[in-house]
């Protein structure tokens, strides 16, 4: 017997196959094949809300129950719970010329870690103490005084302790501090690889290596991208290179 047209309202539910006697699966098979199952009732993609906030530097991270920001020349922290009720802590930056914050991680003492990229330093605020003044390192502490650090990520150093890493684009480099002792070392990227030029570098860390985005630049175009990596056991670089599109 033929079956008669369902309407898109009949069709409410998956109609699976019997599993047991081979005979009444055949015959189930027969009668109910299948079925669709409306999705306009549905919520595919979760809602999306945006909180204002001033001139915010693109980074993120978390500590202590609460999201911390770099904002343009600040460090924005706001509860979850509490979106609207924004903090932002600037006691200590920089003035002049203005340190225009750009990448944003939790170090290993639970204290919130940035570069002053404009300053030429890294910054530290103390999440345990939050009326203390955010403490900048610099030219003092072993960063070449026309560094431009950007990206910033936790890692391990050559002994697998963890430490703070940057990328300092100006000089082609990767850095390291000591968020214990605050003293900074910085990694020359080899000539071989694409390096900075000078153009933003994000980094991340995935294990016991460190990956961090490269630009070749020359004759006012770009010639190729890459993924730098970097081994602090080893003290190796190697690259994953990708053309640019024309």
């Amino acid at each position: 017997m033929r079956q008669p047209n369902r309407t898109e309202s009949s069709w409410s539910r998956f109609i699976t196959p019997f599993v047991g006697d081979p005979l009444r699966r055949q015959q189930g098979r027969r009668n109910q094949r299948f079925s669709l199952e409306p999705l306009e009732s549905r919520r595919l993609l979760s809602t999306i809300t945006e909180y204002p906030a001033s001139l915010v530097g693109g980074e993120i991270t978390s500590e202590g129950g609460k999201l911390w920001f770099t904002e343009s020349n600040g460090i924005g922290s706001f509860s979850p719970s509490s979106p609207n009720s924004v903090q932002v802590y600037s006691q200590g930056l920089p003035t002049s010329p203005p340190p225009v914050l750009q990448g944003i991680t939790t170090g290993p003492d639970n204290n919130i870690w940035f570069a002053e990229s404009n300053a030429r330093a890294i910054g530290m605020l103390n999440t345990s103490n939050l009326a203390q003044p955010i403490q900048n390192f610099g030219s003092a502490q072993g960063l070449p005084s026309n560094a431009r650090p950007f990206g910033i990520t936790v890692g391990p150093d050559v002994q697998g302790n963890s430490v703070i890493w940057f990328t300092d684009v100006i000089n082609n480099a990767i850095g390291m501090i000591d968020p214990s002792s605050h003293a900074i070392t910085e990694f020359p990227v080899p000539a071989s690889l694409a390096g900075f030029n000078g153009f933003n570098s994000e980094i991340t860390t995935l294990g016991s290596k460190l990956y961090f985005t490269e630009v070749r630049y020359s004759s006012g175009a770009f010639n190729s991208a890459a993924i730098g990596i970097y081994t602090p056991a080893t003290n190796t670089f190697v690259f994953l290179s990708f053309l640019c599109p024309s």
